[in-house]
């Protein structure tokens, strides 16, 4: 996996503020969706079938030793 700093947040509690209001309202107007996030770019846990912040993943390891790398750019990629 290849991820940007802009990625990496302060800890796991933090993680799905980032998700719901910042990368998903972003995604949600890039592909024309309609949901309430579009409007004011912050999350209302709506029920909208377009809802873009329905799934996300959290990976914490692998079963198979080093079958999971990471690379972390030192710049924004995507959101």
């Amino acid at each position: 996996m290849v991820a940007g700093l802009n990625k990496v947040t302060p800890d796991l509690e933090s993680a799905p503020a980032r998700v719901k209001n910042h990368a998903a309202p972003i995604n949600a107007m890039r592909a024309g969706m309609a949901t309430p996030c579009v409007e004011d770019g912050i999350c209302h846990n709506c029920k909208s079938p377009s809802r873009i912040c329905n799934m996300w993943s959290i990976i914490e390891g692998h079963i198979i030793e080093n079958r999971i790398h990471l690379k972390l750019v030192g710049e924004d990629l995507g959101y």
